[in-house]
């Protein structure tokens, strides 16, 4: 129907944050991507048992894949059975973002970085998926000043 959001695309609830990646690189076009998991990997990260802080993305023989993912063991399941927690996994995105992407990253000082995986209310999981240029520490220490000085100033203007 028109007017109405697409169930496939609206966020129900979001299973991972990168904050680290949002502090350290400066976000350029974002993507949405799929993701192919195992069966003892879903409710793991249905349920936030998963960490984004050190994983990366890179372009391999024409897929984009995520490394270092890790997604905690599944609570019902026999040491046999269980998927291994920091796996490359493949994202499933269109042929041109993957071009995209891998032209994005083979730039100096560019690099793909997921920001968030999350549940739709379709329950499918996606990643949220970046172009991300690193931010140098100088850069970060004159944002830090800057959010110092805007404080004071709000602080000041309040007192009157």
């Amino acid at each position: 129907m028109k007017g109405l959001p697409d169930p496939q695309h609206t966020i129900k609830r979001i299973c991972a944050t990168n904050k680290y990646a949002k502090s350290s690189y400066e976000i350029g076009k974002k993507f949405e991507a799929g993701i192919s998991l195992v069966g003892t990997e879903v409710g793991p990260v249905a349920s936030g048992q998963c960490q984004l802080r050190d994983a990366y993305c890179r372009v391999r023989d024409g897929e984009l894949w995520i490394h270092n993912l890790f997604i905690g063991p599944h609570k019902t399941t026999g040491k046999y059975f269980q998927h291994v927690e920091k796996r490359p996994r493949r994202l499933l995105v269109h042929k041109k973002e993957v071009l995209e992407l891998m032209y994005a990253s083979a730039r100096d000082g560019q690099t793909i970085v997921p920001l968030k995986i999350y549940l739709t209310a379709t329950h499918r999981i996606k990643v949220e998926v970046a172009i991300g240029r690193g931010i140098k520490k100088y850069d970060k220490r004159e944002a830090a000043k800057e959010r110092e000085i805007k404080r004071g100033f709000e602080k000041i203007m309040k007192s009157f």
